[in-house]
């Protein structure tokens, strides 16, 4: 009991960047963290580059699986139509825009960018995939 109260002490002292990059440090497979970025604007909001090797990281989902839960998480039903996919779309656009010329560049509005289109897929049984795979042999005949 002593030695998990030292502990709670010892992550009390730490700031919360030291604090983060321990809790990133210790996840299994990751090799490295480096601090980018910190908001002036707020201290606790800070931007790191993580570096791992994807084949030791083995508890991660696969990105069916990811769009799959998101789609399952998300307030979507019958009556929800393609306008209010693409508002959302619109909106992670805007907002990832905004990150970008403030210099604090949010990588998450670009994963809300593709997780909307993941659920527009789902919802519309459109295999994104095979239309990705379609789409780049056109890009690449384009390239010739």
């Amino acid at each position: 009991m002593g030695y998990g109260k030292k502990r709670m002490e010892k992550i009390k002292a730490m700031n919360p960047k030291s604090t983060l990059i321990k809790s990133i440090q210790n996840i299994a497979g990751i090799e490295g963290v480096s601090l980018l970025a910190i908001s002036p604007e707020s201290p606790d909001f800070m931007v790191v580059e993580i570096y791992f090797d994807p084949e030791t990281v083995t508890d991660r989902l696969t990105p069916d699986e990811v769009a799959l839960k998101n789609y399952n998480a998300q307030i979507i039903n019958n009556t929800t139509c393609v306008l209010e996919f693409t508002d959302q779309i619109q909106e992670s656009t805007k907002q990832l825009l905004d990150s970008y010329y403030a210099d604090t560049f949010d990588a998450s509005k670009l994963a809300d960018i593709s997780l909307w289109c993941d659920n527009m897929s789902i919802h519309y049984a459109i295999d994104l995939q095979a239309e990705k795979e379609a789409k780049m042999l056109v890009n690449e005949s384009k390239k010739d």
